[in-house]
């Protein structure tokens, strides 16, 4: 990042270029941090904050689940936190989609 002056007298000087690197820590879905300049007193405060495309999920993002209601694809919701099959009301078995039902016959 580089940081400029604004001011109307002189053109936009060139102040400091501060540079930013990181990751989240393992297991971690938010996180700031803060930057000191190289040669100035600026000070940069980061937060961001992991975000998983639609229907990935965990703190990896590689879990994927779609909430099916149908004989083919099951009967489930997907966890908001962790991506794991909850069986519909009536279904059972999460590892074979929620297919079983539990209704006697």
């Amino acid at each position: 990042m580089e940081a400029f002056d604004s001011d109307p007298v002189f053109s936009d000087d060139h102040i400091d270029n501060i540079f930013i690197e990181g990751s989240l820590r393992d297991n971690s879905l938010s996180s700031s941090m803060m930057f000191a300049g190289e040669q100035s007193k600026i000070t940069v405060s980061v937060q961001f904050q992991r975000v998983c495309d639609t229907n990935f999920y965990g703190v990896d993002c590689l879990t994927r689940c779609i909430a099916a209601d149908n004989d083919v694809d099951g009967h489930y919701t997907c966890d908001s936190q962790n991506g794991s099959r909850i069986c519909l009301s009536g279904y059972s078995n999460p590892i074979s989609n929620c297919i079983e039902s539990e209704l006697i016959k």
